[in-house]
């Protein structure tokens, strides 16, 4: 029975230990209240090292007045839109794996 124990926690330290890196996100977001200069900032870093992540700009125009709009992504959630939407600015990950958007920042025409 102590050999079993001995053998199984190797194993367990083993698989531990043996298992591939952690990939992780990391962000900072910083107000106007506590900047030293009133400035916003926001600060991202992907921690993925294959580059198959590249990212992309892309503008979103304003659209007004059009009911039955949906917002669809690849893992069939749907979400109805607003008859009116706001002008935004998005960064997707511009991906061949083809799993998601992945939208990194966003802001829309009221940020100042």
């Amino acid at each position: 029975m102590k050999k079993l124990k001995i053998v199984l926690c190797t194993l367990m330290i083993l698989f531990v230990f043996s298992s591939g890196s952690v990939l992780a996100c990391s962000a900072v977001y910083v107000g106007k209240d506590v900047s030293a200069d009133g400035s916003t900032i926001f600060a991202r870093s992907e921690d993925q090292s294959t580059g198959a992540y590249n990212k992309m700009f892309k503008v979103v125009e304003r659209v007004e007045n059009e009911s039955g709009r949906t917002i669809d992504d690849v893992n069939g959630f749907s979400y109805k839109l607003p008859e009116t939407t706001y002008k935004y600015t998005i960064i997707p990950d511009s991906s061949t794996y083809e799993d998601g958007p992945y939208y990194g920042a966003s802001t829309n025409e009221f940020y100042k």
